[in-house]
């Protein structure tokens, strides 16, 4: 193979994963819009228990819904949910970073919406890997909701 085809093809590998990674978030802002939807046409705690039902319309694959009040209490986590009624505002990632301040940052800007990293163990993988969630407050019901992707 000439050093061109392999520039081309290294090229073309680079693209199409750039790609899926835009087509995942896609995915994941979606969802997202989807459980305000779903909050707002069925209320909060309907919408929770579809939330953390493992087998329902908000868990595809890697993708699920997460829901925490404004305290950073859980309300809905399907991937672990020994975790549904505590309070996680003092949880770190694997790197030690208090991810939920960023949160707050996000949840608290004009938008009330955005996209925050840091790195999470993946419930398929089992193996830590950067994340990449978009979350949404949901102001009318004091909580907020988002999705994540795994890098």
């Amino acid at each position: 193979m000439t050093t061109f085809a392999r520039f081309v093809l290294a090229l073309g590998l680079c693209f199409s994963a750039t790609f899926a990674g835009e087509a995942e978030k896609g995915k994941a802002e979606a969802l997202v819009k989807k459980g305000a939807k779903y909050i707002k046409d069925h209320g909060k705690e309907a919408a929770l228990k579809e939330f953390n039902n493992p087998k329902g319309g908000f868990v595809d694959g890697e993708l699920y819904i997460f829901a925490y009040d404004m305290e950073d209490v859980c309300l809905a986590l399907p991937s672990k949910p020994a975790q549904v009624g505590r309070d996680l505002s003092d949880i770190t990632d694997a790197d030690g970073k208090p991810f939920f301040k960023d949160f707050h940052k996000v949840l608290d800007s004009k938008a009330g919406s955005g996209w925050i990293q840091y790195k999470w163990n993946n419930p398929l993988t089992k193996k830590v890997q950067d994340k990449l969630s978009f979350i949404m407050k949901i102001p009318d019901q004091n909580m907020y909701i988002g999705c994540g992707i795994y890098k």
